[in-house]
């Protein structure tokens, strides 16, 4: 269960919620402990690093491709807490594949799922270094044509691959 990416897994609050609620209970007794309102709907794990960060990523069913405003990292070895605000006139970083974040039996996985078919077969993955913040992603969409309306691809021509409904 999760986005894995290099060592580190993402996971939403509601698929915790559902297939570990250990976990959820431990990393929201982190938020608590950091004595700060943190508001969070991912969860990133680093256990080569011995970190856990709640992410929130505001609209993050409603926008195809949410930006994070806010990360609360929590270093288990040094009891080390960060947050870090992230301002809408930066580079925020945004999510890709938010289907591997949530359970397959969400009511949003197909739709999640779809929009990444569609992004698949268009090649907008082909340069990851380049679509992980919202300028770089915003470039490879306007360099190809393409925009996203309601979860699906489209480009001068119209909607790119299968329906999202």
């Amino acid at each position: 269960m999760g986005k894995r990416v290099g060592g580190d897994r993402y996971i939403h609050r509601d698929a915790l919620r559902r297939h570990d609620p250990a976990l959820l209970g431990a990393v929201s007794g982190y938020a608590v402990s950091a004595e700060i309102a943190f508001e969070w709907n991912v969860c990133k794990l680093s256990p080569a690093r011995r970190r856990v960060s709640l992410l929130h990523y505001p609209c993050f069913r409603q926008r195809a491709h949410p930006t994070l405003s806010a990360a609360l990292t929590i270093d288990l070895d040094r009891r080390f807490i960060r947050v870090r605000r992230y301002s809408a006139k930066g580079n925020r970083p945004i999510l890709h594949r938010k289907e591997l974040l949530i359970d397959p039996f969400d009511p949003d996985y197909q739709r999640f799922a779809a929009l990444t078919a569609q992004e698949e077969q268009a090649g907008l993955f082909a340069r990851p270094s380049l679509i992980g913040h919202e300028r770089g992603w915003a470039e490879q969409l306007a360099g190809r044509g393409l925009s996203i309306h309601d979860y699906e691809l489209r480009g001068g021509s119209g909607q790119i691959g299968g329906s999202t409904a």
